[in-house]
């Protein structure tokens, strides 16, 4: 042994660091895009929670996301990816135990 230290760190985290990403993408952290007011892209979420035209809410690996506005659609939902549409008003991101009832 030549008592050097391994290298722990994971080939997503060395393809983050190369290509100046955040380390929230390999790690399959929330990764948002919001385009405008009436257009967002979420990455890393689990469970809708709630759903109607006012309110959107779902579940993260760590915590919760809510949306909430006017006329909202869910425009996709595969493998952890979700579109939103509509007049949003705002965001907002919880732990689990902040928000525990699903009204």
């Amino acid at each position: 042994m030549n008592g050097k230290p391994k290298n722990k760190e994971s080939i997503g985290e060395r393809f983050c660091r190369r290509f100046d990403l955040p380390a929230d993408i390999a790690s399959g952290g929330l990764t948002l895009e919001l385009r405008g007011r009436s257009n967002l892209l979420l990455c890393g979420c689990r469970e809708i929670l709630a759903y109607s035209p006012e309110r959107i809410r779902l579940r993260l690996s760590r915590g919760q996301i809510e949306v909430w506005g006017r006329s909202l659609v869910m425009t996709a939902y595969y493998e952890g990816q979700t579109g939103i549409d509509g007049e949003i008003y705002g965001i907002n991101l919880c732990p689990d135990e902040a928000q525990n009832e699903d009204k």
